[in-house]
């Protein structure tokens, strides 16, 4: 479904929540050779790629955030099977970005993602709910913040704030074990 979102707002520039459950219900129909679609097969078809829109569209947005703001960006399926939305890399530092909705449903859905697949090595974690804030939608959509933005930079700041920690602490130990 991802891939089909992007495609559309790659080709299109923008795809309506009911252009897009219509491009999954098409993708449905080919993948699964289907000549016809009976009405409650075709409803949940639809149904899962309505609930699915708003969170494509949030990540979407934040996606615009982060490459105003940070060196790398790296958005790709592998990187969604993974488990996160976006990994940044800034000043040396990778840092896998999780998206979500302060909603019950969603915390439930995030503990599926954790233990669904291994998460890589060296990467830092940031999971990042968006608020039922009326100031954080466009339109009917909750988005995500500046403040957002920000919990991201503190990660970075805080991960080699402990890098640079632990080498002065290693340069200060050898420097007293040679005198």
């Amino acid at each position: 479904m991802r891939a089909a979102f992007y495609g559309a707002m790659s080709d299109q520039g923008y795809v309506t929540q009911k252009a897009f459950s219509d491009i999954i219900l098409g993708r449905y129909v080919i993948e699964n050779g289907l000549s016809t679609v009976d009405k409650h097969l075709r409803g949940a078809v639809i149904a899962r790629a309505r609930r699915a829109y708003p969170s494509f569209m949030r990540q979407y947005h934040f996606g615009y955030m982060l490459e105003s703001e940070f060196e790398f960006i790296l958005d790709n399926d592998q990187i969604d099977y993974n488990g996160f939305d976006y990994i940044v890399i800034d000043g040396g530092v990778a840092i896998g970005i999780e998206l979500s909705v302060k909603t019950p449903r969603a915390e439930g859905w995030g503990v599926v993602k954790k233990t669904r697949n291994p998460r890589p090595k060296g990467i830092n974690i940031v999971r990042i709910s968006a608020s039922r804030d009326k100031s954080n939608r466009i339109g009917k959509f909750w988005v995500h913040s500046e403040s957002d933005i920000n919990r991201i930079r503190q990660a970075k700041n805080k991960y080699l704030y402990g890098v640079i920690n632990s080498y002065l602490s290693s340069a200060k130990h050898t420097a007293s074990t040679d005198d």
